[in-house]
């Protein structure tokens, strides 16, 4: 990803998603820096539940998720 200018923030950073089981969408965004996290911001299931914390690390820098779910 190419260096970006420091007001280029969220959504125009990148934006992605993980369809889980077809029913909901784990939310991949760069949304590091994001103090209080949304329900579109990254890890939420999104639209309907926020992540419980912000894992987000720096731009520029490797990233990994783990997602657990229960029936």
């Amino acid at each position: 990803m190419p260096k970006l200018p420091d007001d280029v923030t969220g959504q125009d950073r990148g934006n992605s998603g993980v369809c889980l089981q077809e029913r909901c969408e784990m939310q991949i965004l760069d949304s590091y820096g994001v103090d209080k996290l949304a329900n579109n911001e990254a890890g939420a299931i999104y639209h309907k539940k926020a992540a419980d914390l912000n894992a987000s690390t720096a731009p520029q820098t490797w990233q990994s998720t783990t997602s657990l779910s229960t029936p």
